[in-house]
């Protein structure tokens, strides 16, 4: 008996389990390795997708707040400004991040 990583999760799991405990991943007796690589692809693309969502959320909040900067223009300190200037910090910010998380995801 082995330690192994599960190949839809990556878990830790032992080698003789019939179930990952974390995903719930069923492995039969004549499970082909396709299907878990399958199943692990389908995943990392499902995550890949979820952080491309968040991204374009990102950019969204940047937009956002350079209308609101925009139309603030002419109050020196008000409250579209304040708020347009956190929405584009908070959009630079996390876009940035979640690029870097894309490619990181790439080289591994």
């Amino acid at each position: 008996m082995a330690i192994v990583k599960c190949p839809s999760c990556g878990t830790r799991i032992s080698s003789v389990a019939n179930q990952c405990g974390e995903c719930k991943v069923v492995f039969g007796v004549g499970d082909d390795n396709e299907r878990l690589e399958r199943i692990a692809r389908n995943k990392r693309l499902d995550k890949k997708a979820r952080i491309q969502n968040y991204s374009f959320l990102c950019v969204m909040a940047f937009a956002a707040g350079s209308l609101l900067m925009y139309w603030g223009i002419t109050e020196s300190y008000g409250t579209y400004r304040e708020i347009g200037q956190y929405l584009i910090a908070i959009g630079f910010v996390g876009y940035i991040f979640l690029r870097g998380l894309l490619v990181w995801m790439k080289w591994h």
